[in-house]
């Protein structure tokens, strides 16, 4: 057959790598990874390695939209608006009053502020104004949510590579501590554990994560820390129809052409991490790129 021959191919030795791999039963042309795709075998000149996005190669940019259309179907199913932390049955100020640490004119005048708008957690508001030491408050904290308190040495692997984004630690009060000697990520929480953020986390990079509480002021301390170190680039965007937030992430996975790509929902952000290499995703700690993307309505910014 001289048309499979090496000399047509212009492949040389490279034409039997393909002939053993089909002989150990791997597709000669793999197939796309978007369901609907009606001409996948035929791209032969496309590399066939890239992109990848969720374990599923796509063969073109039009396939890499279809692709990403169904993961964030995927990611909005089920979701609401975006909910608030959650509400515990008994309340901080109740607790440390039912432990004897504060009375219960102190957690009044607490209260009273709160509902005249104080914009401070009722925490803070009773270590300045009624002598409440911040490690009661965090004590506290640590029983409520059946989490310990970590201490505030950074890993030099954090500072390094911040495994989070930035603005994720802006906006959600969370701290990436140190990497333990079995690759869980501690994540260290200021006034209450957010599991949603730390299951995206652990959805987007299959990375175990330990979480716990750290004081005010020293949660303060190491934020101040680690936004002064360099953090990976991380791409923002906004659309206003899914249909047009899936095009857009999809122009970014044509753009970077990762060998590993995968897509998360955190509220009103999707957050798509991308590698370069296929073995890095096993390597949370390796080189990575991100984009947070949300859905905005433009006509209440008017």
């Amino acid at each position: 057959m001289p048309l499979l021959g090496g000399t047509w191919w212009g492949l040389g030795s490279r034409s039997q790598g393909m002939q053993e791999s089909t002989e150990r039963g791997a597709p000669l042309f793999p197939a796309c990874a978007h369901p609907g795709c009606r001409s996948g075998r035929v791209h032969l000149w496309r590399n066939r390695g890239v992109p990848q996005i969720e374990g599923g190669w796509t063969c073109s940019p039009g396939c890499t939209v279809e692709r990403m259309r169904m993961l964030v179907a995927r990611e909005m199913s089920g979701y609401g608006e975006p909910v608030a932390l959650y509400r515990h049955r008994v309340p901080l100020g109740l607790m440390m009053l039912q432990r004897g640490w504060i009375d219960q004119s102190s957690l009044q005048r607490a209260l009273v502020a709160q509902r005249e708008g104080v914009d401070m957690r009722i925490g803070a508001w009773l270590t300045r104004h009624a002598g409440l030491s911040e490690r009661r408050v965090t004590e506290t904290l640590s029983l409520q949510w059946n989490s310990p308190v970590f201490t505030g040495d950074f890993d030099a692997r954090v500072l390094s590579r911040p495994p989070l984004p930035r603005i994720l630690i802006d906006a959600c009060g969370v701290l990436p501590l140190r990497w333990s000697a079995m690759g869980t990520l501690h994540l260290a929480f200021e006034s209450g554990i957010d599991h949603r953020l730390v299951l995206a986390f652990e959805r987007l990079t299959g990375v175990h994560a330990e979480v716990g509480l750290l004081p005010d002021s020293l949660f303060a301390r190491c934020r101040n820390r680690l936004l002064e170190v360099p953090f990976p680039r991380t791409r923002l965007l906004e659309a206003v129809t899914p249909e047009a937030l899936a095009a857009a992430l999809a122009r970014q996975v044509e753009r970077a052409q990762p060998a590993a790509a995968r897509l998360v929902r955190y509220d009103r952000y999707f957050w798509l991490r991308m590698w370069p290499k296929e073995d890095a995703v096993a390597e949370a700690q390796q080189e990575s790129e991100d984009v947070i993307a949300a859905l905005v309505d433009f006509s209440e910014r008017s």
